[in-house]
């Protein structure tokens, strides 16, 4: 502000501002010494040079802020496109690093739309529009906190599944592990499967279908009903977070495309 004020108006200020303030101040002190035709003149002069200044500072005003309105509003739903695009990376194979980008992002457009950025809100946003920008943020987040919870699951499934004694559970345990394991990899043909399957071990395990298949193998650990309870809710929480994902997702653009009309309607 300062650099612009000495690049664009420093001279003018001084000169025009400079030359009309001193002009008055002569005026009051001295102008019961001049005759009354010339005593009016320099009234009227030293009205006139500071009646231009300011309005020439009031229009430059208007000019600034209405140049500044559309910059801001679209930088703001440019921070908010790119976010939905880091959220559209995700699916099928929720990497880590694609996640961590939404997460950046966000901490970064909460952190530049406070203090000054919060009085850019409220001066070149409607309310309306506002709660639309709170209400994208709020769903990002929701796809933030759905993420991480992915990547908890995948840490702990794979754990359990990287065990040694999977390879001696019963076949449909095997064969279920092996579903999830395809599934986790970005194979979404899977998920029906892997939900049916998912079914099918929870009602065996609660009924001690493998009671004897796991007696029967010594290499499984001792705490096989913990292990597999284990494993049981890792999976739940996979499978839970991969099918509400792109629903989430989509909700994001849908309210965003929103947001966009009404920004876009008002430019």
């Amino acid at each position: 502000m300062i650099r612009r004020w000495i690049r664009d108006w420093m001279l003018i200020d001084l000169l025009a501002f400079g030359a009309g303030a001193t002009s008055s101040v002569l005026y009051i002190l001295y102008s019961s010494e001049v005759s009354a035709p010339y005593r009016e003149l320099w009234a009227n002069l030293s009205i006139d040079m500071l009646g231009v200044w300011i309005s020439v500072r009031i229009i430059d005003a208007l000019i600034q802020a209405r140049g500044e309105r559309p910059g801001v509003r679209n930088r703001l739903l440019g921070n908010l496109n790119f976010m939905r695009n880091i959220a559209q990376r995700l699916p099928p194979y929720f990497d880590v690093r694609p996640i961590k980008d939404l997460s950046d992002e966000i901490r970064w457009f909460k952190a530049k739309r406070s203090g000054a950025g919060a009085k850019q809100l409220a001066k070149f946003f409607t309310a309306e529009e506002r709660k639309g920008i709170k209400a994208v943020l709020a769903r990002a987040e929701e796809i933030e906190e759905f993420a991480e919870k992915l990547l908890s699951a995948r840490a702990a499934f794979r754990r359990a599944a990287d065990s040694n004694w999977t390879w001696d559970a019963p076949q449909q345990i095997q064969d279920f592990i092996k579903a999830v394991r395809r599934l986790d990899q970005g194979d979404s043909k899977d998920e029906a499967e892997v939900r049916s399957m998912l079914t099918q071990v929870e009602a065996n395990l609660k009924t001690g279908k493998y009671a004897a298949d796991v007696a029967a193998k010594t290499k499984l650990p001792a705490d096989f009903d913990q292990a597999m309870a284990d494993v049981m809710i890792s999976v739940n929480q996979l499978v839970t977070s991969r099918e509400s994902l792109p629903a989430e997702i989509m909700t994001l653009e849908k309210e965003l495309g929103e947001l966009r009309r009404l920004i876009e309607a008002d430019n």
